[in-house]
């Protein structure tokens, strides 16, 4: 028994802190996630963003599909498919892009990216997202 409580105790010792305390994570609508899969841009409703430095109102995004490259402390760098949409026409756009999220703040004790920005590819259209601050 002594033997058991010993290998447990340097178990907990080795593994310290769970990473996932320690993890940058975003605000999905509903909770904080690390490394989603699927990422809705919009979810206090549709914001004024920017397109190639101009700004938009009334359009909505949805991310599907992400694969990320890096998820670190400060910044996340993924791919995925965007779909961009307004509440009048329905979906009008889906693109891949790579998405990059940042302006990492800490809110009650968490660390959480409040910015994420796509892009097509050189040459393309760049959107910038704010992401609703986790606040629950």
């Amino acid at each position: 028994m002594r033997a058991f409580l010993v290998s447990l105790l340097l178990v907990v010792a080795v593994a310290g802190p769970s990473a996932a305390n320690d993890e940058t994570e975003v605000f999905n609508c509903k909770n904080l996630v690390a490394k989603p899969t699927k990422l809705n841009l919009t979810c206090d409703g549709p914001p004024v963003f920017k397109i190639d430095g101009e700004e938009y109102p009334g359009s909505g995004g949805m991310l599907t599909n992400v694969k990320w490259k890096t998820w670190g402390p400060t910044k996340a760098i993924g791919t995925g498919r965007l779909a961009l949409s307004s509440k009048a026409d329905g979906v009008y756009k889906r693109m891949r892009v790579q998405v990059t999220l940042g302006k990492v703040k800490t809110q009650k004790g968490e660390r959480v990216f409040t910015e994420a920005v796509t892009t097509q590819g050189p040459g393309y259209e760049i959107n910038t997202w704010p992401i609703k601050k986790w606040h629950e």
